[in-house]
Parts: C-alpha cells; sequence; structure tokens
C-alpha cells in the first residue's frame, strides 16, 4: 500500500472516529436533557403526593374532631361522608370493644378477631392514629387501598404504589400498572437505602419508567414500615431515541463521503512530494548521492526534502573528508623517518586546506626545532622572534587563529612579497603532551574550516611523528650502542689480561691463608697459656690475700685495737674484699676458659638461697642508700635441682653489679615460676642503664661500656661474662633490657629444674609494698622546667635520704606508686613557667592528688635568687568543710600548737556562710572583705589559718605571702589558698610574672630556699648515714657556725672534694697529720654549698665525680670574685689527665695523681698554703 493511500485511508478512519464519537456526544446530551425533564415530572409528582396525604391526614384528624361529641353513643356515628374507615376502643388493653366500635360501610377492613394486635396482622395497609378523651383512648384511622392510591393517583398526574417491609401490597390503577410490578420492585431494591426524592429510572422496550420514594413520618403504621413509590411512564422517550439513531447515521454517511472527496483535492501536491521524496531514496540506495529532490511545494515536505538535499550534501564532503584521512594515513604509513613524514604530511595539508605556506616544528622542552616548511624557505623562519605565543601553545595546548583586516604581516621571498591574511597555529598532541606545532599561514580567507580537518588527522599526525621521533631516537641508540660495543670489546680484552694478575694474587692469596691459620693456633696456644697464667698467678694471689683478709678481721675484733686504727683497717679489709672478688673472677674465667668447669647439681630449697642472697645484698645496698626490693611465690617453698654455688654465684653478680651502677632508686629481685618446671629469675635496677649500641659489649670479657673519664665503678670486667657462661652451662639463658638514665633489667629462665612446689604458711620475706614502707627513705615529687634548679634540690633532698621523683603533667596517674610515705608536691617557678598555675589547679583538680602537700618555690637562675611561698595548702572550689577540717589537722600537727582563730577573706559572704555551716571549726572565725582587712587584724601571738579566695585577690594573695614572710609579727599565720578549676594563660603568666617580681624584690639565695625547705618538711639533721658520720662537720649550719672560731685560729682549712668515702678518710688522715683543720664534700654541688658558708685556704678537687664532676666544679669557683684566689689542686686517678698544662687550662692550680702518694700531697700543700700570700 503506497503512502499517499494510507494517507487517504487514515483521514477516513478518523473523520469516522470523530463523527460517531460526535454522534454519541449528541445521543448522550439529547438522552440527558430527556432524562433531566422526566426525572423534574416526576419529583414535582412526589411533592403533590406528599401534600396530598398530608392533606389527608389532616382531613381525618377534622372529621374525628367532629365526631368527639358523638363518641358516647356509637351506634348514631355515621363514617361514611368522612375519611375514617373505623373507631374502637379496647377492653382489658389488648381487645377490641364491641360496644365502642364503628367500621364505614364500604371499608374492606377484616375484624375476624376482637384481638387488637390481630387487627394489624389481618390489615396491614391501616393507618391510626388515637386520641385520650376524657380518660378513655379512642383508635381511629383509615385504609390504605387501590382505589385511595387511585384517587391520590388522579390528584397528582402519576402512579403510586404502597410498599410495606419492602414489598408492593397496593397499586394504583391496578389493571393498568401490573404489568410494571417487576419494574417496582427492582425500583424498590434500588432505593432502599437512599433518601426521599431520590430519582430511579429504567428503558423499558415501549417506554421510560421513572420512580421515586416518599416513606411517610410521623404516622403510626403497626402492621409494618409504609413507604411509597410515586412512578410515571413515558411512551415519547422511546420514539424521540430512534428518531435521533437515524439521523446520526445519516450525517455521518454525508460527512464521510464529503471529507473523502476534499482530502483526494487538497492532498495532490503533498503526495507527489511524498512520491518525489521516496523515489529520490530508492536513487541514492543504488549508490547515486548526486541525485537531489525536486522541492514543488512550500510546506513542511517542502522543508523535509531540502533538508534531504542539504544532507546529501554533507554526505558528499563527509566521504571526501574520509577520502583525504585514508590518503593522509597512507601517507604517513609510507614515511618511516622523522624528516619524510614531515615533509609529507605538511604538503598533504597545504593540498587539503588549500592554504599556501606552511611550518612543523618539533617541541622538546619548551624548545622548537624546524623539521620542515612548505612554500617559503628556512632561512626566513625565526620562531624564537615571539616565544611567548609558542610557549602558550605548547603549555596550554591553545589554538591560535589571526585573521588580518589591516596591518598585514608580510613574507618576502626572492621576487616580490606577499602579505598575510590568515594564520593558524595548531599544537600537535600525544598522550596529553604538545610534540610539535603547525603553523599555517595564507594571502586569502580558507575556502574550508581548516581547524575541523585538522582536529581529524591530528591524532594520526601526533602517532606519525611519535613512531618518528622514536625511531630517529632508536637509531641513535643503536650508533651509542655500536659505540659501547667497540669500548666494551677493548675492555674485555684488558679483563683478560688483569685475570691472569687475580690469579697470580690468588695464589698469594692461598699462601697467606696457610700462614694465617697458622698464626690462629698458635693464638689458640697462646690464649690456652694466658688462661693458665692467669689461673696460677689468681691462685698464688688469693693466698696471700686470704692471709691477710683473715689477719685484719681478727685485729678488729680485738678489743685492745685502737678505734682510730679500727677505722682505717675498716677501709683495708673492705678494699681487700673488692681486690679478692676480682681476683676470683679472674679465676674463674681462666677456668671457664681452659674448660675445667664441671655442674655439680644438688637438690635444694629456693628460700633458703634467697635468705643467703638478701643477707649478702642489703649490707651494700643499705650502705648506697638503696631500696631492696625482694618478690617471690608467698607462701610456697621451691624444691630445685641445679648447681646451687653456680646460681648463687649468679645472683651474686647480676645484684652487685646493679648496686654497683646504681646511686639512687631500687634493687629488685623477683622470681617466679615459668611453666611446671623452670624457675625464671629478673634482677632490674633504677641505675645508669646501657645504650642499645653497647647491648652486646657488657657480655665481652675484659670489656666495660664507659672506658672515658667519668667511668668511676671499677672492675675488670668479667663479671657478665662468667655469668651469662654460668647460666648457658645450666641450661637457661640470659636476656636484658635496658633505658639510659632509667635501669636495666637482666632476665634468665633455667627450664626443667624444679622437682617440688612445697606449700609453707610461714612468710619469710615482705611484700613489695610492705618493703616499700619499710624502706629508710621518703619519697617527694618535683616539678621543676629548669634542670640546674631541679638538680640543685634534689641533690639536697637527697643528702637527706629524700627519694626525688621529677614528674611530668601527663604522670599524674602513676603518683600513688610513686610516692609511697611521702604525700608532698614541689612546684618550683621559673623565668619560663608561665603555666605554673594551671598545673597546680590540675594537679588539685585530680581525684588521686588532691590531698597531696604542695610546696611552691620560686628560683630566678640567672639572679640567684629564691623564694619559698608560706602557702599550706591549695584547694579547688566548692570549698567543703571537710577540706578545712583536713587542713586545721594538718597545720597543728606541723605547727604543733591549737588554732585560735580562722580568717577567711573574700568578696562573696553567702560562700562564706554556706561553707561553715552553723558549727564552728575553730574558736573564732572571722570574714574579711579585703587584703588591708585582713592585715589589719592579724596577731602575732597566736596560731591563725588565713582561707584566701585566690580567684579573686590573686596577685594580692601573693603579695599578702610575701608581706607575712618579711615580718616576723606574722610567723604564726598559715595562708590556705582556694580557686576555681579554670584559669586562664593571661592569668596565670600574670601571676608568674608577679612571683618573679617577688622573688626578685625577696633577694633571697637559693641557699636560704633550700634551708627555708628543710624547715618545711621538718628535716632532723641527726638522720645522716654512716657514710656522712665518717665525715668531719659536714652539716652545713655548723661550718658557718665555724666560720668565727676559724678566722680567730691559726691553723689552715682544707677543703677536700672527692666522691669516695675511703679516698675523704685517707687525704683527711695526711691532710690530719699534717696539722691541717679538713672540711669534706661529696660532689661539686656539696662544696658550692660548703664555700657559701666557710671559705677555705686550700681545694683538693677530685676531677671525677657524679652530679657536678670537677670541670664544672672549678668553673663555677673560678666565675665567683669571692673564691677565685683560693689554690685548686685536682685529683685524678686518670692517665690521660696526668699532663698538667690539662688541668691548669680549666683553673686548677696544680695536680696530684692517684694512688696518693703522702710525700708529694704534703709538699703540694705546704708549698701552696706557704704561697698563698703570692697567689
Amino acid at each position: 500500500m503506497t503512502l499517499h493511500v494510507r494517507l487517504i485511508l487514515i483521514t477516513f478512519v478518523i473523520l469516522i472516529i470523530t463523527s460517531f464519537a460526535t454522534a454519541i456526544i449528541y445521543y448522550n446530551l439529547t438522552g440527558q436533557l430527556l432524562f433531566k425533564f422526566q426525572s423534574q415530572n416526576i419529583l414535582n409528582s412526589t411533592n403533590n403526593f406528599v401534600f396530598t396525604f398530608q392533606n389527608t391526614l389532616e382531613k381525618t384528624d377534622e372529621d374525628f374532631s367532629k365526631l368527639t361529641n358523638k363518641l358516647g353513643d356509637f351506634k348514631n356515628i355515621n363514617l361514611d361522608s368522612t375519611n375514617i374507615d373505623f373507631i374502637f376502643s379496647l377492653e382489658n388493653d389488648s381487645l377490641i370493644s364491641n360496644i365502642n366500635f364503628k367500621v364505614k360501610k364500604n371499608s374492606f377492613l377484616n375484624f375476624r378477631s376482637r384481638s387488637f394486635r390481630q387487627l394489624f396482622v389481618d390489615n396491614p395497609n391501616i393507618v391510626l392514629k388515637y386520641i385520650n378523651y376524657k380518660n378513655e383512648i379512642y383508635y381511629y384511622g383509615f385504609l390504605i387501598s387501590s382505589e385511595f392510591l387511585d384517587n391520590i393517583s388522579e390528584k397528582i398526574g402519576a402512579d403510586v404504589a404502597l410498599i410495606i417491609n419492602d414489598s408492593p401490597v397496593e397499586i394504583s390503577k391496578t389493571n393498568k400498572n401490573q404489568q410494571y410490578l417487576l419494574t417496582i420492585v427492582n425500583a424498590i431494591n434500588s432505593l432502599k437505602f437512599k433518601n426521599n426524592y431520590d430519582i430511579y429510572s429504567e428503558e423499558l422496550d415501549n417506554s421510560d419508567f421513572e420512580a421515586a420514594k416518599i416513606t411517610p413520618h410521623q404516622i403510626l403504621t403497626p402492621g409494618g414500615k409504609i413507604s411509597f413509590i410515586v412512578f410515571n411512564t413515558f411512551q415519547e422517550g422511546v420514539s424521540f431515541r430512534e428518531i435521533l439513531r437515524n439521523v446520526i447515521i445519516i450525517i455521518v454517511i454525508a460527512g464521510s463521503a464529503l471529507t473523502f472527496i476534499v482530502v483526494l483535492l487538497f492532498t495532490t501536491k503533498l503526495r507527489k512530494q511524498i512520491s518525489l521524496l521516496s523515489l529520490a531514496a530508492e536513487t541514492i540506495k543504488q549508490g547515486n548521492l548526486q541525485h537531489r529532490v525536486p522541492v514543488i511545494s512550500r510546506d513542511e515536505l517542502g522543508k523535509l526534502a531540502e533538508t534531504f538535499n542539504s544532507m546529501l550534501d554533507e554526505i558528499n564532503k563527509k566521504e571526501e573528508a574520509e577520502k583525504d584521512y585514508a590518503e593522509f594515513i597512507t601517507l604517513i604509513n609510507q614515511s618511516p623517518t622523522l624528516k619524510e613524514i614531515s615533509e609529507a604530511a605538511l604538503s598533504k595539508i597545504i593540498k587539503s586546506t588549500n592554504l599556501t605556506f606552511g611550518v612543523l616544528y618539533l617541541a622538546d622542552e619548551n624548545n622548537l626545532r624546524l623539521i620542515s616548511s612548505y612554500g617559503i624557505g628556512k632561512n626566513v623562519i625565526r620562531p624564537t622572534q615571539n616565544p611567548d605565543l609558542y610557549i602558550n601553545v605548547i603549555e596550554k595546548k591553545e589554538v591560535i587563529e589571526f585573521n588580518f583586516i589591516e596591518n598585514f604581516p608580510e613574507i618576502r621571498t626572492g621576487l616580490t612579497s606577499i602579505k598575510i591574511k590568515y594564520i593558524l597555529i595548531y599544537p600537535i598532541i600525544y598522550n596529553k603532551e604538545t610534540i610539535a606545532i603547525l603553523e599555517l599561514a595564507s594571502e586569502s580567507e580558507p575556502l574550508r574550516n581548516v581547524k575541523d580537518y585538522l582536529n581529524r588527522i591530528q591524532e594520526q599526525l601526533a602517532i606519525g611523528l611519535a613512531n618518528a621521533k622514536s625511531l630517529e631516537q632508536l637509531e641513535n641508540f643503536v650508533q651509542e650502542l655500536k659505540r659501547l660495543n667497540e669500548e666494551y670489546q677493548k675492555q674485555n680484552k684488558q679483563i683478560l689480561e688483569q685475570n691472569e694478575e687475580l690469579k697470580e694474587l690468588h695464589k698469594q692469596i692461598n699462601e697467606k691463608a696457610i700462614e694465617l691459620e697458622k698464626q690462629r693456633l698458635k693464638a689458640v696456644e697462646l690464649t690456652k697459656v694466658k688462661s693458665q697464667f692467669l689461673a696460677s698467678m689468681s691462685h698464688e694471689l688469693r693466698t696471700p690475700l686470704i692471709s691477710i683478709l683473715g689477719l685484719t678481721e681478727l685485729i678488729l675484733k680485738d678489743d685492745f685495737t685502737p678505734e682510730k686504727s679500727k677505722e682505717r683497717i675498716k677501709i683495708v679489709y673492705r678494699n681487700g674484699k673488692k681486690l679478692l672478688s676480682m681476683i676470683t673472677n679472674i679465676l674463674e674465667f681462666s677456668k671457664l676458659e681452659s674448660g675445667r668447669i664441671e655442674i655439680k647439681k644438688d637438690n635444694f630449697l629456693l628460700n633458703d638461697l634467697l635468705e643467703e642472697i638478701k643477707q649478702n645484698i642489703e649490707p651494700i645496698t643499705n650502705e648506697k642508700k638503696l631500696r631492696f626490693i625482694l618478690q617471690h611465690p608467698v607462701g610456697k617453698n621451691i624444691l630445685i635441682n641445679t648447681d646451687k654455688s653456680k646460681l648463687e654465684q649468679i645472683l651474686n653478680n647480676l645484684l652487685t653489679n646493679a648496686v654497683k651502677f646504681t646511686e639512687k632508686g631500687e634493687i629488685k629481685l623477683t622470681v617466679d615460676t615459668e611453666g611446671e618446671k623452670g624457675l625464671k629469675i629478673t634482677v632490674s635496677d633504677t641505675g645508669i642503664g646501657i645504650s642499645e649500641e653497647n647491648l652486646q659489649m657488657i657480655f665481652s670479657e675484659f670489656r666495660q661500656i664507659d672506658g672515658s673519664i667519668s667511668r668511676k665503678y671499677g672492675g675488670v670486667g668479667l663479671g657478665l661474662t662468667i655469668t651469662k657462661r654460668y647460666i648457658e652451662m645450666l641450661g637457661g639463658e640470659l636476656h636484658v633490657k635496658s633505658e639510659v638514665n632509667k635501669g636495666t633489667e637482666f632476665t634468665f629462665t633455667i627450664r626443667d629444674i624444679i622437682l617440688d612446689v612445697i606449700e609453707s604458711q610461714e612468710q619469710k620475706f615482705l611484700s613489695l609494698n610492705e618493703e616499700k614502707n619499710n624502706s629508710p627513705y621518703k619519697s617527694i615529687l618535683i616539678y621543676c622546667t629548669n634542670p640546674e634548679t631541679k638538680k640543685f634540690i634534689s641533690d639536697y633532698l637527697h643528702s637527706y635520704n629524700y627519694n626525688v621523683v621529677p614528674f611530668t603533667p601527663e604522670e599524674i596517674n602513676k603518683l600513688n606508686w610513686e610516692l609511697g610515705t611521702q604525700d608532698t608536691i614541689i612546684f618550683c617557678s621559673d623565668d619560663n613557667s608561665e603555666n605554673i598555675w594551671k598545673l597546680i589547679i590540675d594537679f588539685k583538680s585530680h581525684l588521686t592528688t588532691r590531698d597531696y602537700g604542695i610546696i611552691i618555690i620560686s628560683i630566678l637562675e640567672k639572679e640567684k635568687v629564691g623564694w619559698m611561698l608560706p602557702l599550706h595548702e591549695f584547694w579547688i572550689k566548692p570549698l567543703s568543710k571537710n577540706d578545712i577540717l583536713k587542713s586545721i589537722n594538718k597545720i597543728e600537727t606541723f605547727a604543733e600548737n591549737k588554732t585560735s582563730k580562722i580568717f577567711y577573706c573574700s568578696p562573696n559572704k553567702e560562700e562564706f556562710t554556706i561553707t561553715f555551716g552553723s558549727e564552728p571549726v575553730a574558736n573564732e572565725i572571722n570574714f574579711c572583705s579585703n587584703m588591708n582587712q585582713l592585715m589589719n587584724q592579724l596577731n602575732k601571738n597566736t596560731l591563725q589559718i588565713v582561707i584566701i579566695d585566690f580567684d579573686f585577690f590573686g596577685t594580692e594573695a601573693l603579695r599578702f605571702l610575701f608581706d607575712i614572710s618579711h615580718y616576723k609579727m606574722t610567723k604564726n599565720v598559715y595562708p590556705i589558698f582556694y580557686c576555681s578549676k579554670n584559669i586562664s594563660d593571661i592569668d596565670s603568666a600574670t601571676l608568674s610574672n608577679v612571683l618573679s617580681q617577688l622573688t626578685l624584690k625577696s633577694k633571697n639565695h637559693p641557699l636560704d630556699v633550700l634551708k627555708d625547705l628543710k624547715d618545711r618538711l621538718k628535716i632532723d639533721e641527726n638522720i645522716l648515714n654512716e657514710k656522712q658520720k665518717l665525715i668531719e662537720e659536714t652539716e652545713y649550719d655548723k661550718y658557718a657556725d665555724d666560720v668565727a672560731k676559724q678566722s680567730s685560729n691559726s691553723k689552715h682549712t682544707i677543703l677536700i672534694v672527692d666522691d669516695d668515702p675511703d679516698t675523704l678518710f685517707t687525704i683527711g688522715e695526711i691532710v690530719k697529720e699534717m696539722n691541717y683543720d679538713t672540711i669534706f664534700a661529696h660532689n661539686g654541688m656539696e662544696c658550692l654549698v660548703m664555700l657559701n658558708h666557710v671559705k677555705p685556704d686550700l681545694i683538693l678537687l677530685d676531677i671525677m665525680m657524679p652530679q657536678m664532676d670537677g670541670f664544672e666544679t672549678i668553673k663555677r669557683i673560678r666565675s665567683d670574685n669571692r673564691f677565685s684566689a683560693i689554690p685548686v689542686v685536682a685529683l685524678t686517678a686518670y692517665a690521660m689527665l696526668d699532663n698538667k698544662d690539662v688541668v691548669t687550662k680549666n683553673g686548677f692550680n696544680d695536680l696530684v695523681t692517684k694512688p696518693i702518694n703522702s710525700s708529694l700531697l704534703e709538699s703540694k700543700i705546704n708549698y701552696y698554703l706557704r704561697s698563698k700570700v703570692s697567689l
């Protein structure tokens, strides 16, 4: 079927559908109008029925009213002329009276029974009314019969059906309407649940049926539910619809014919244009792209034909472009080298775009290299004249196009000059990088879109150039490879020659190796001889030394030995035992080297061994004021099988080593089981520690970590070597962990040595907490950012058996364990402590540290001044009565007195009332609103506690502390600060600044701070240990008292400074034999403290000391003008420092080496004391 036939057919179908739709709409609209007319008619009849029925009811009541005067005589009542069909009364409320009973003559009432109820069963279509007349109820009414309905039907112009209990009972015009009985039933069912006046409609074969339902109210119908159907039939509707259908059919047929004729006339050009388009499409299908469609109309189809022709033009252009593209690709593939491909590509581009000139550059890191040109000489081309233009093309990959209208650039040839009107600079991009630039020019506007053409060929041109460039580089690489290969051949020849030389060297090396093996065997033999010699020598040394120690011990036990001699012999005995230990180690090592050590296992109880170890170690730990902690399974005694002597020596070596390298803190021995039969033992200390790189060195024989000037611990470096060997012989492994300045931990495990674990009720050793509590040391925390100040305070407290624990703010959670027997912390402020007040508040806010006492010290290192704040407590708000009671108890215990007054200084009196309440905490409590009022009320004779609101008074509170610390009248005042948890950085800095100002104003020396600290901690100077008792008159305050005595004494005073007590005693004895007074100091710090109290005539100063060595000490002595004239003689045991020039350059006057030659020392002392004035 052709297109124009389908077009006519579609138009005809649309018209038919439209006609039918219009007819249906017209038919429905006309039907709706007819239905509306019929509905309105039936509604009018229904209203008339309601009105007529209501009039009947009213007429019945009027008729009854007229008969009321005859109710006493029913026989004379005549109902024929009334609407009433019956009147009666009841007997016994259920039977119809025989006397009072009257029925209309023509009535069809059924009175077969006197029963009142049966009356309604037999006559359901009656309307009953009643009235109470003279105390008796009379019933009257009428019967709704077909005659009654006929009468109403005539009045309303419609038929009526009586419905009782949804069933038709009576109907008007029975003979006529009997045929509609089924339709009435349908209307009843449809309108059953609808409202009055709702319409029911139904089209019958010969008429239209319209009905409405009415249910009367306010009437009594005992026979059942009564309603009425008012209906009517209309024959006119059927005839009207028949005529309407015939008219619609005629209209549809006539319209379709007329439309078909019109379509044929008006679509002639349209159909012809479509035929031409179809013919053109078929022609193009056969490959003829030159055919064009004739345009014979100017409508949409005409425009379609024009578009079709334009499409053919574009197809022709694309075909030509694809042909050019294919020719370009073929050209690129035929030219392998960079020069060939560039010239061929440029020539093809110029011809395809109809331009005149062209240049192709190769881009390499913003540098352009000309590789081809067309229509212009290479000597004319200068791309560097405008480099920015090309750089933008390379970096930003922009296409630059110029169309000149005037001021044309010119290209000069040999004959003439050509004005350029068009220039295009185009980047050639490969892998997102510009590898080349194409520059084209023409003396006229281009005939085609040059950029579109270049966009199509750009990718293939880039690939071709990149491949050609790679090929060029490959050729260069091949040439370079050939060159290198030639060099390699030359080198290979040299290598062959050198190989011969290596063979000769290898022969010589083998000969040397044989010689070295002989030397190694000889060295092994020498080592064996050395070990035998060491064993023999050690044995020969031990024999006389044991005799010496035995006789020395007998002399010590002899009661007739003078006390002074006993002291000297004790030193001999102690150093003899050290020498014996070294010799024993050398002897053991020689046995290990020679393989003469045997393991002798036996059974013994571990607790017995630990008890012996404890008895051996505790004396040397007590001597150095160290804590010794022994931890092992409580309530258990372990039976083990191993070499007891070797295990004992292992433990003694590890523990004595730990004591040797620990100046303060603790030594801990931990014993535990490992598995079922293994034993794990750990020895840890808090000593100097070992660095990571030195951990392996410590197990080498005759090796020690520190061989420099500061080594002072002695030994020959065999203890750990022997220990490791013994542990391995017992089947164990030794491991070590250490951290410099924090301590070392040695752990070894011996497997399969436990025979049995015996439960024991005795606990022979103290636990960790008991050991800590029974320790002679007290612990005190210190926070100080200045290392020198912290060391100054720590050394002073350490001399009084305090274990000083430095801490950082992050370590607050660990403080419960660290403190032990003391619950005090020292906060030290300096020039850099701006946030010390924030730290104090954080510390007192923490649950675990809020009850600790605090001491606040300010020391300015540069100015050499210090001040300890007389502050006794620092609480955080809210302040409770319990906090105050704690503070009162602490202060009364410290002052050994009872509180007489409490001053509460705050601007908030309500807070004061809430805090103290009604129960007094002291005899007298006074409230002060300002600091002046407080100062005026203080009493110098009684103990007074002052509670100050630090939030409000701040800097005034600090000045108050300064005032009471400098006036004797306020020495019994004990201040307490309280503040909130939050303090700003600005407030903290302000408080620190004021504290520094007050410290400068106090003009106290840092030594005065130490004295105040001693008073605050109530340090008893009688607690100094035996080593301090050995040194004569070392208490600082006594030195101050002795200054006056010594000033009047003609004897010279010599200050001896050395960390070894035996050396102090020995030199002291030599000096005393010379009849000079002696003063002793254990280190450089104590030396400086001594000099602040006593000015000696000569100082003997050891160079190698802990805490502060001799060089640092002499530097500080010479920097103080008070001591610059005092001669100082250096003491050293190191050969490297026996050069006098080394020590004199550092400020010493002379040098004496150890061991001390008494004659030489006496000579030096006499020389400097005689020459003191000249020095």
